[in-house]
C-alpha cells in the first residue's frame, strides 16, 4: 500500500512534532492491514506531547483503515545535543492512557482491542 499521508498530516500538525513516517501494508489476508508509524518529536514540548501523538496516530489510522488495523508506533526525541533517543513504550502507553496496548522494546503495539482508558 505505501505511505499514509493522512496519518502523517494528522500527527505532524501536533505541537513539537518534527517528522512523521507512516506506512501501511496488506499483511497476508485480503483486507487485513498493518501499519508502522515513526515519529520524531522535539525535546521539551514534543516529549511532553507523546500521549497526544499516540492517540492522534491511532485515531487517524482507524479513520482511514478501520478499527482492526494493527500498528507499531515508535516515538523518538530529537535531543538538544543532536542525539535521537527513543521514548520507552511503557511511557507512551501511560501518557496516552491506552488499554490493550503492548510494549515491544521501544515500540508500542496497537490492535483492535486497544482503547483509550475511560472508554474512548
Amino acid at each position: 500500500m505505501g505511505r499514509d499521508a493522512a496519518v502523517e498530516a494528522a500527527v505532524a500538525a501536533l505541537p513539537g512534532v518534527l517528522a512523521v513516517e507512516a506506512a501501511v501494508v496488506v499483511d497476508g489476508f485480503p483486507g487485513r492491514r498493518s501499519a508502522r508509524v515513526h515519529v520524531t518529536v522535539a525535546d521539551g514540548d514534543g516529549a511532553d506531547a507523546v500521549g497526544a501523538v499516540a492517540r492522534a496516530a491511532l485515531d487517524a489510522l482507524r479513520a482511514g483503515h478501520g478499527p482492526a488495523i494493527r500498528t507499531s508506533l515508535a516515538i523518538v526525541v530529537d535531543g538538544a545535543d543532536g542525539v535521537r533517543r527513543p521514548i520507552e513504550a511503557r511511557a507512551v502507553i501511560a501518557a496516552a492512557a491506552l488499554d490493550g496496548a503492548a510494549a515491544a522494546g521501544d515500540e508500542v503495539l496497537l490492535g483492535a482491542q486497544t482503547r483509550q482508558a475511560g472508554g474512548a
